[in-house]
């Protein structure tokens, strides 16, 4: 209701300053979507790609209404600093990488691979073990549950999950974290959301290293999840702050 509402609002002031209807119709047909998968995937744990939808779908709702509401903060106007406008192009791979490593924490979630590697850093006293990385990351198939409750899973299959998303986790880690120190640089507000990047950065390595040590408890899970949603917040409000080429 709170998104049909935010739609009505934006066709009525389309025609004056209002936000436009481009980010209000982008999130009632995410919200949309949502509510079908949910409707048609009564068991969505049986069904991996289900799972990791419902988390990126969630993921893009946020997205989109955080960028509205930057769009309409009268305080989120562009950085002028030199190498800002350079900066830009950065941020937005960093988001992408952020988001691949997300979808990638959603499907070690939904294949129950987390606690796959039980060691860190290396994984069974090897740092590469035997794995089936096709098997792993196949989306035509449902989760077997044995006849005592157990989900059923393929050792080699998570193995291949887990490990993927840790070769991930270095990879955002050393590109977000150089992102930080680029926005460190440019001083002013910028300067803030590059501290809040390693904060966030540091503090969701240190949630995943936990969820391995600790067996994946609920608590650490969820909290892993919402640093995530939040280090995403943060690069949007960054590639918002940063002005677009000059050139587009």
């Amino acid at each position: 209701m709170f998104i049909v509402a935010l739609v009505i609002v934006a066709w009525r002031q389309r025609k004056d300053s209002g936000p436009g209807m481009t980010l209000p119709l982008g999130a009632l047909a995410v919200t949309l979507f949502l509510a079908v998968l949910g409707v048609l995937y009564g068991s969505p744990l049986l069904r991996p790609p289900v799972v990791m939808a419902n988390l990126l779908g969630g993921m893009a709702l946020l997205g989109m209404l955080w960028w509205l509401y930057l769009s309409q903060h009268p305080g989120s106007t562009a950085d002028t600093s030199p190498g800002a406008e350079r900066l830009r192009k950065w941020a937005l791979l960093g988001l992408a990488l952020v988001v691949a490593q997300t979808a990638l924490g959603g499907w070690v979630s939904s294949n129950f691979s987390a606690l796959a590697c039980p060691t860190f850093p290396l994984c069974k006293g090897v740092l590469w073990p035997e794995m089936d990385i096709p098997a792993g990351f196949t989306l035509r198939h449902l989760l077997v549950v044995s006849p005592e409750g157990r989900v059923v899973v393929e050792l080699a299959a998570t193995l291949a999950v887990h490990m993927v998303h840790r070769l991930g986790a270095v990879l955002v880690l050393l590109f977000v974290a150089w992102l930080g120190y680029r926005a460190l640089k440019l001083g002013g507000r910028t300067r803030s959301l590059g501290m809040v990047v390693f904060v966030l950065l540091g503090l969701q390595v240190l949630l995943g290293m936990a969820v391995v040590v600790f067996s994946a408890p609920l608590g650490v899970v969820v909290t892993h999840n919402a640093t995530a949603a939040l280090l995403w917040l943060t690069l949007l409000a960054l590639i918002h702050r940063l002005p677009q080429s000059r050139r587009h």
